[in-house]
């Protein structure tokens, strides 16, 4: 009788790259909707075109649903997290940039897990903590460069005294 464990399907990944990359792609694929397109929030009589996946909608058609994005995106958040912790002083923003790169290492996790331990069966429903990792570090991206430009807009009134 053949018996198989996590770690030897998690090797078995390891040692085929290329079949690997093509699951990770599959799982990008599938990891950019809440609720799956197929599903219906209203009656046949009452159908709209998107129902309650608008946001899932523009996430995909504005974030390319690519392996690739997945891991630059996630690299440049530790990245630049490493360098803030590096550069500052203060506590409290060292812990805020910790948490940064522990959330992009468990969206990662959420991210692989699935393909390891189920293979494609419910790859949709089993990305769900993957897709939801992704939105707060999408969310905080987002809100923070805002903040950023913010704070850079008002140094540079303060510096050359411009008035807007």
């Amino acid at each position: 009788r053949y018996r198989s464990d996590y770690g030897k399907i998690a090797g078995y990944y390891m040692t085929h790259p290329k079949f690997t990359w093509n699951k990770m792609e599959r799982s990008a694929d599938n990891g950019y909707e809440i609720r799956q397109l197929y599903f219906s929030n209203y009656p046949d009589v009452q159908k709209l075109k998107n129902g309650f996946n608008l946001y899932s909608a523009l996430k995909r058609r504005f974030i390319q649903p690519d392996f690739w994005f997945v891991l630059v995106f996630l690299a440049a958040i530790i990245v630049f997290s490493a360098v803030q912790i590096k550069k500052g002083t203060d506590s409290s923003k060292k812990a805020h940039y910790c948490m940064m790169i522990l959330l992009c290492i468990l969206t990662f996790a959420c991210f692989v897990m699935p393909v390891v331990i189920s293979g494609e069966a419910t790859l949709a429903r089993e990305l769900f903590l993957y897709n939801l990792f992704f939105d707060v570090l999408l969310c905080h991206v987002l809100i923070g460069g805002i903040i950023i430009l913010m704070k850079r807009r008002e140094a540079v009134q303060q510096k050359f005294g411009v008035q807007q």
